[in-house]
């Protein structure tokens, strides 16, 4: 039974499932405020939720969140690992361009439809920057050879591409602050793997950079694997879930932290506060 009010005029609304086995979902997740006033001599408790819905268990949509961070996953672990060992990255064309790439585009198109707009942008994007990278990777495409044989011009092309999605995967980090910290770490990582990439292709090919980039491409693909699991796995399938602690939580429990030690200075001193 959820009990509301959806405003001053009707102060107290009560409201019932029709059926046992509807649910009850909450887009947000929280109460954005709860107050208590009074309002002609009685007492009304005002709790605003933001979203409502009786959802019907038989027709709940899926999440692609999980199998689009899979995918990157397991080309960032293929190619991070390649270029970290200098080996030729060919046995990736494949693995980037269906499962990293069809299969990413195809997650994003899935998180429009459910309405989540970031993850939509964040998907798609991915998708088509992988498929981008397969397609220059396979000669008949003669993205190479349309060079001319210039492998300055053409590797300089090549960094500005990854540069400029470095640029777009920090917006997407700026965007995640109030999210999971995996969900923050995940596209900062992929961020500096592809100024690392962008950094190799500028210097003439510098195999440094690219050691650094795959370093940091296995690293973000760990960061994946964690996530995804942590929204697959659930008690009806799993005896153990992986903690997703969010930013503002961490925040919050430091800064009890800080003011539970600092009381406890207090009172080892023996100062006295005004």
């Amino acid at each position: 039974m959820i009990d509301t009010a959806i405003s001053t005029s009707v102060p107290y609304r009560r409201c019932r499932c029709t059926k046992s086995n509807d649910r009850i979902v909450i887009n947000e997740l929280e109460v954005i405020s709860e107050t208590s006033t009074e309002i002609d001599s009685e007492r009304v408790l005002i709790t605003r939720l933001v979203c409502v819905d009786v959802v019907d268990p038989s027709k709940r949509v899926g999440s692609a969140e999980p199998l689009g961070l899979l995918s990157t996953g397991f080309n960032g672990i293929v190619i991070g690992l390649c270029l970290c060992l200098q080996i030729p990255m060919n046995v990736a064309v494949g693995l980037t361009l269906f499962y990293s790439g069809i299969v990413h585009f195809l997650c994003g198109i899935w998180e429009m439809y459910r309405g989540h707009t970031m993850n939509a942008t964040g998907f798609t994007s991915i998708g088509a920057f992988w498929i981008q990278l397969g397609t220059i990777n396979i000669p008949s495409f003669g993205t190479r050879a349309a060079y001319g044989g210039d492998d300055e011009m053409f590797y300089n092309a090549v960094g500005f591409m990854f540069l400029s999605f470095g640029f777009f995967e920090l917006m997407m980090t700026s965007l995640s602050f109030k999210g999971s910290i995996t969900g923050m770490l995940n596209p900062l990582t992929f961020a500096i793997a592809m100024f690392f990439n962008a950094a190799g292709h500028f210097t003439g090919y510098n195999q440094r950079y690219f050691v650094l980039a795959g370093i940091f491409s296995v690293i973000n693909a760990t960061i994946g694997f964690y996530d995804a699991f942590g929204q697959i796995s659930t008690r009806h399938n799993s005896y153990f879930q992986f903690p997703n602690i969010t930013i503002p939580d961490l925040f919050r429990n430091l800064m009890r932290v800080r003011v539970k030690h600092k009381n406890e200075f207090v009172k080892t001193k023996g100062i006295v506060v005004q």
